[in-house]
């Protein structure tokens, strides 16, 4: 959390499970500018990681890539369980919490407006590929290979920072300022 202790936030959102919960709670409180009593942290269920149904939290990731690999599947098309969430699935939650935070956004009434999202890797990499199918190609000025590499998985704790272009209910542009970035390490 300490290397966004300057970073100012109009709203803040977390996945309501406890390790997004926590990090974003350890990031707001060496925030300089944060004060809860001003900005709420929102917990939402529809930013959760992806669901694995009866897989979730039983099979264990290097068994879900070697399954995955084994059976020639795309690793995000993997169902391990049969009642797990599909990638089509996961599109509608992206699309409400889009609708969530440009609804939230437009009612500031500010020309830029930041905002801060704790997530998952899976969720946040679907999240990036729904972005970039609905509203066109996303511009790399990060310093990562382009167009920026949706194919694997987060890094843990690793930062994105989008900027979006976002007009009425519409978001125009989108660009990647920074990438999967782990430099925060280096400040430990």
């Amino acid at each position: 959390g300490k290397a966004q202790s300057d970073a100012k936030y109009d709203l803040i959102f977390s996945s309501d499970l406890s390790r997004a919960v926590d990090t974003c709670s350890n990031i707001l409180k060496n925030n300089k500018n944060f004060s809860d009593s001003v900005i709420e942290h929102q917990k939402l269920k529809i930013i959760r990681e992806r669901y694995y149904g009866d897989a979730d939290g039983v099979l264990l990731v290097e068994d879900y890539l070697s399954e995955a690999k084994r059976l020639g599947i795309p690793l995000r098309e993997h169902q391990p369980a049969e009642n797990a969430e599909t990638v089509d699935q996961m599109k509608v939650r992206i699309q409400e919490f889009i609708d969530v935070f440009v609804s939230q956004s437009k009612d500031l009434e500010k020309v830029s407006v930041e905002i801060l999202i704790v997530s998952h890797a899976i969720f946040l990499k679907e999240f990036l590929r729904y972005v970039q199918e609905k509203y066109g190609p996303i511009k790399n000025s990060t310093e990562k290979e382009f167009p920026l590499n949706l194919e694997g998985i987060l890094r843990n704790t690793s930062r994105t920072v989008l900027e979006l272009d976002v007009q009425g209910d519409n978001i125009l542009n989108v660009e990647a300022l920074v990438y999967d970035d782990i430099s925060h390490y280096d400040n430990l």
